[in-house]
């Protein structure tokens, strides 16, 4: 409700990492008798074998309470949705007039807290000669594809935005090979499409950007392998 954001960045993202951000966290708001932690089910935020987070709470008081979001439902968690358009604000959107948009009202620095609410009514409009924020959406969901790829050593591949669609390929665009591609449904949403021949087949598979690219890469390797 307050619109504050307590945040960290480093070069891991180990559950002693996690940890340590949430002995700040517990720092930040040390006269709360009351904590509740909501967020997703990836592994680092479960016990595990060493019980971190029954540890965790006993050395705060036990004032810590944690809820999980429903599995494979990102799009429900404000902060995944605050980090995409964070993101997206530095990013340079190709093909659009403009120029430079600079960053949304707030900015994220290395060490700092920056208090929002988040204004997305100043980004440019159409009208202004900038861009919607489904553009902002498809290069921010471009540039989470590229990078999840990448760190996997799928640097063959390619990924850029065409139309209303995310693309991933190999070659370069103008003699390139399609392999899958993200169509938007809905407002939080990506469907799967998989590229068969000359033509886009559509799967039954939705969700987050990470989601799919996981998805993808796990159970539709062979699509995705040096040809």
């Amino acid at each position: 409700q307050s619109g504050e954001v307590l945040h960290q960045l480093g070069p891991t993202r180990k559950a002693d990492d996690l940890v340590a951000f949430m002995d700040t966290v517990a720092d930040q708001y040390r006269d709360a008798k009351r904590i509740i932690i909501i967020w997703d089910n990836l592994n680092i935020h479960r016990e595990g074998k060493s019980q971190r987070w029954t540890e965790f709470n006993a050395r705060h008081g036990n004032r810590f309470e944690f809820r999980y979001t429903p599995i494979h439902a990102s799009w429900v968690n404000q902060i995944e949705i605050f980090s995409e358009v964070s993101a997206t604000a530095q990013l340079s959107v190709r093909g659009c007039t403009g120029g430079s948009h600079g960053p949304l009202p707030h900015t994220l620095e290395r060490g700092g807290r920056p208090s929002v609410p988040l204004d997305v009514s100043r980004l440019p409009s159409p009208e202004q000669g900038g861009v919607t924020m489904a553009d902002f959406r498809l290069v921010a969901a471009s540039d989470t594809a590229r990078r999840m790829l990448h760190d996997r050593g799928l640097t063959h591949l390619r990924v850029r935005v065409y139309g209303k669609h995310v693309i991933i390929h190999s070659g370069e665009p103008a003699d390139h090979e399609n392999r899958a591609r993200l169509t938007p449904v809905g407002a939080s949403r990506f469907r799967l499409d998989m590229a068969v021949s000359d033509r886009w087949e559509s799967t039954p598979y939705l969700g987050t950007t990470q989601e799919l690219l996981t998805q993808l890469m796990d159970e539709f390797g062979l699509a995705l392998a040096p040809w």
